[in-house]
């Protein structure tokens, strides 16, 4: 078994340096703390080449940018001894928090017309929405974004056991047995039981930030203390995103409480005392600053009678538990978002995947007034996939139920699947067929 305190290989890697060298500038966008930076610089020493990092969470670097617009050339140019126009060999560029200096974007898009070749720039930062706008304006068709999220279950499994880069999810779709793939994995990690048992329950109380997996034990929540604190300071309060922190900051720790849960901005607005469209704002700031995503209903034609709420899920469960005070595997199991916190982990877990993919696989979730639900819906081109999450050693039947309405109502859906803590087996469904797999097969 290997020691997981160090370096993860990150999935997005690759990812980064295929559009690298196809001449594009990368933007890798993430949360605070998900290693966009670490990355970044990994990346680049690994190619053996000269790296200028920059980050313009440096307040003064923001300042020497904004009076002088040529200040990083003319940086670049005192550190290498030789003006750009005479490189004679690649560097690597970094620009780290891109979106708190706009005018750099244009700098950019000067160094990629004239010294493509040569320089190779990777930008990166916690506001996506900021970015790909000024991508969009100023590096339009120079720029190819990579998503960077918590560590996904595979990313922590391989390291821990040192598994092959094998994934079930480039399966899903695709005309492969896939059941005969998921006995081959289990193969692996059977012999692993107990340990799997142990990391889940780390994972549901820590979350999976790289950063927790550096710290021993009683030091990660006060890592996502720092985490929310910094958060709260840099991304809202300097920015002045937010006018009335102490309310945003309520919402923030109710949400905590309703991970998994849907999201009624009517009964939001009357606990923190605000109106529906500031509610609606924040929620918008909570997205693009990656605290908070939504999960949308799947609506089909067939099938009008559905709830149109969405389902609000946290990129790390870590920060979700820290804000609701639960500290202890104990805590998770006694609180009501426990269902929906093994929700979380398995839906970013597929997210991380799916979201640098070329056309990324859409995801839903399924619930008519009858109360029926399906937790998570994939749907690629004409296919769709229904999924139950459930972090029990058994299956319910009404989950079991509910995978047959709706695969009985879309015949885009040929199986259905069931993650939980349980052992790999089949469970037919009248003409279709259920696969249940346990959570360490989930990536």
């Amino acid at each position: 078994m290997n020691d997981i305190r160090r370096f993860f290989l990150r999935e997005a890697k690759g990812k980064v340096i295929k559009w690298l060298r196809q001449g594009y500038i990368v933007a890798v966008l993430g949360a605070r703390q998900v290693g966009k930076t670490t990355l970044i610089k990994e990346l680049a020493q690994k190619q053996t080449v000269p790296c200028f990092y920059y980050s313009f969470d440096d307040v003064l670097l923001r300042g020497k940018v904004a009076s002088d617009f040529y200040f990083i050339k003319k940086d670049l140019e005192a550190r290498l001894g030789m003006v750009l126009e005479r490189l004679d060999r690649e560097i690597y560029l970094l620009i780290d928090e891109a979106q708190k200096e706009p005018s750099v974007f244009e700098l950019l898009k000067i160094f990629h017309d004239s010294f493509s070749e040569k320089i190779k720039i990777i930008v990166s930062g916690s506001a996506s929405l900021e970015i790909q706008k000024k991508t969009s304006e100023s590096l339009a068709g120079r720029a190819q974004y990579v998503y960077l999220f918590p560590l996904s279950i595979g990313e922590v499994l391989r390291e821990k056991f040192l598994l092959p880069k094998q994934s079930l999810f480039t399966c899903l779709f695709a005309q492969k047995p896939l059941l005969e793939f998921l006995k081959q994995q289990q193969v692996l990690l059977y012999p692993h039981l107990s340990e799997l048992e142990n990391l889940l329950s780390e994972i549901l109380v820590f979350g999976l930030l790289p950063g927790v997996w550096q710290k021993k034990t009683e030091e990660k929540m006060g890592y996502l203390r720092s985490i929310v604190s910094l958060y709260l300071e840099k991304d809202i309060r300097l920015t002045g995103l937010v006018k009335e922190l102490d309310i945003f900051q309520n919402l923030l720790e109710i949400l905590s409480f309703q991970v998994g849960g849907v999201l009624n901005l009517t009964n939001l607005s009357s606990q923190v005392q605000t109106s529906v469209n500031t509610l609606k704002n924040y929620r918008s700031i909570l997205k693009n600053t990656f605290v908070l995503n939504t999960l949308s209903p799947y609506i089909a034609a067939a099938q009008k009678r559905l709830v149109k709420n969405t389902k609000v899920y946290f990129y790390d469960v870590g920060v979700a538990n820290f804000l609701a005070g639960r500290e202890k595997i104990a805590n998770i199991f006694d609180s009501k978002a426990s269902g929906g916190i093994f929700e979380n982990i398995i839906l970013k877990t597929y997210e991380a995947f799916s979201q640098n993919e070329t056309v990324p696989v859409r995801t839903y979730f399924w619930r008519n007034y009858q109360g029926n639900e399906v937790d998570l819906i994939l749907k690629k081109e004409d296919r769709v996939i229904p999924i139950e999450i459930t972090n029990s050693t058994n299956i319910v039947s009404k989950k079991i139920t509910n995978l047959g309405l709706f695969l009985e109502e879309t015949s885009q859906a040929d199986f259905g699947l069931v993650v939980y803590n349980g052992e790999l087996k089949t469970i037919p469904v009248k003409t279709k067929q259920l696969i249940c797999l346990p959570w360490w097969l989930w990536w």
